[in-house]
């Protein structure tokens, strides 16, 4: 008498953003009894947790596979492995930067800041035009007036591996 197979049913997955709550995932086996478990094939990617392994925790932007198995026992086979590809997109960042005042060539050297996303980069300043203002200091955030005229004070954050580089502002 041979053992009875099993087959896993497991959905494709969505994609995710870094940051984003962890998920549950769900997958249907064969009538062992076994429970169906979850495995990923890298945890700096994607952890599995929980029940079963069915708590999926994102850890980092990139891709990995989701693995589905059921173990077998006396009567019934091993099913086959399912994966599930999961994609994980780096999380966005933003900068808040408001308006300047005006100022007048003579005025003093003045501090600019901005608040920018959450990877922990710093956000950065340059001048469009340093023949009227100069961004020096810590992060260029020190503007100091060379000459009457108009320019643009930059503000950016670079990205990294889990977060997109904020759009300049």
């Amino acid at each position: 008498v041979n053992q009875q197979t099993q087959t896993i049913t497991f959905g494709a997955l969505t994609a995710k953003t870094f940051g984003d709550a962890p998920f549950t995932v769900s997958a249907t086996g064969g009538t062992s009894g076994n429970p169906v478990t979850f495995s990923s094939s890298d945890n700096s990617i994607a952890t599995c947790t929980g029940t079963n392994g069915s708590t999926i925790t994102i850890v980092g932007s990139g891709s990995c596979t989701i693995n589905a198995n059921q173990a077998g026992n006396l009567n019934y086979s091993a099913a086959t492995q399912v994966g599930q590809l999961l994609t994980v997109g780096q999380q966005a960042q933003i900068i808040t930067f408001d308006a300047l005042a005006a100022k007048t060539f003579g005025d003093a050297p003045f501090t600019v800041s901005a608040t920018g996303g959450t990877s922990g980069n710093p956000v950065t300043f340059s001048s469009s035009d340093n023949s009227i203002a100069t961004c020096t200091g810590t992060n260029g955030s020190t503007i100091t007036i060379v000459s009457g005229g108009s320019c643009t004070i930059y503000a950016n954050q670079a990205g990294d591996v889990n977060y997109s580089a904020a759009t300049q502002v």
